[in-house]
């Protein structure tokens, strides 16, 4: 099933399909797209009770053109607002919701992270970020809690057997799912 926005062809389809008293499951099935998404288009674009597909597709390009980071621009209090608080520390989530919730705008944290690549804000917004736009890569290890060069107990060496010398510590601890060894220091 693809997740690619509705056509206007796809929108006639939704029209001549309800017009057929075809189900949503079934239109969905014949446009190979999600029911709950033909659910929400039909949901979204019904006035009075009919579903009209030029209108949608009206509203559908009227509402892209009011999305993206190109439209902060227009609005210097807006960018000045985003880089104050990036500048203490706040990440583009926080600075999306809070602003919903105190109702000063109305802007997503993508949309914050757009601009800040695109270069909209200050040259240095990306170095205010935690994690500076760094994104773990699909493959890297996880290396918090494990053991740097760690020696099993096999490998100590013949005075910590003996106790001879002090200072060697041993202890057992958990290298992985369903392995248990002693590790040794």
């Amino acid at each position: 099933m693809t997740q690619k926005h509705f056509t206007i062809l796809e929108r006639e389809n939704i029209l001549e399909f309800l017009a057929h008293g075809l189900s949503k499951a079934e239109i969905a099935r014949k446009l190979k797209k999600h029911r709950s998404n033909i659910g929400r288009e039909i949901k979204r674009n019904t006035i009075d009770g009919k579903y009209s597909p030029f209108n949608a597709q009206l509203a559908y390009q009227e509402r892209k053109q009011k999305c993206g980071a190109k439209n902060i621009l227009k609005e210097s209090i807006l960018l000045i607002d985003i880089q104050e608080k990036l500048e203490n520390s706040w990440t583009p989530e926080q600075i999306s919701e809070r602003a919903k919730l105190d109702k000063l705008y109305s802007i997503s944290f993508k949309t914050i992270y757009r601009a800040i690549k695109a270069g909209f804000l200050l040259e240095d917004a990306i170095k205010l970020l935690p994690r500076k736009g760094k994104v773990r890569k699909n493959g890297t290890q996880e290396t918090r809690g494990s053991i740097p060069n760690k020696k099993m107990v096999e490998e100590r060496p013949q005075e910590a057997n003996d106790r001879s010398e002090i200072g060697h510590y041993e202890s057992d601890t958990i290298v992985g799912k369903g392995l248990s060894k002693k590790v040794c220091k």
